[in-house]
């Protein structure tokens, strides 16, 4: 029964994100924060916190980035925030792993 619930929940958001802010930016903030932090925590409950805390870490540092391009080269043309958001999200995905990777390299 909870899984039926939490596919129902899933299915909406998705659904409601996906007009809103679009499909890339909404399966990346529903997978990728996720993932990040699978590989971070070993327990479930730290990594839902760990998720929150990537995924809201991420919108925020994206619209400061987003704010702050309009005055890069060229000026007067920002870059958008869900490109930034996408970004941050595969940054921090590709810094655990390759340090997930290093680890087990040594032992």
């Amino acid at each position: 029964m909870i899984g039926l619930v939490y596919l129902l929940a899933l299915a909406l958001a998705v659904s409601l994100a996906a007009e809103t802010v679009g499909a890339v930016l909404s399966t990346a903030l529903l997978v990728g924060p996720a993932a990040t932090a699978l590989r971070l925590a070993k327990r479930p409950g730290l990594a839902v916190l760990g998720s929150a805390a990537i995924g809201a870490l991420s919108c925020w540092l994206g619209v400061l980035l987003a704010y702050d391009s309009y005055y890069w080269p060229p000026v007067r043309h920002g870059w958008p925030v869900s490109f930034f958001i996408v970004a941050l999200i595969f940054v921090f995905y590709l810094a655990v792993d390759l340090a997930a990777g290093r680890e087990l390299r040594r032992g």
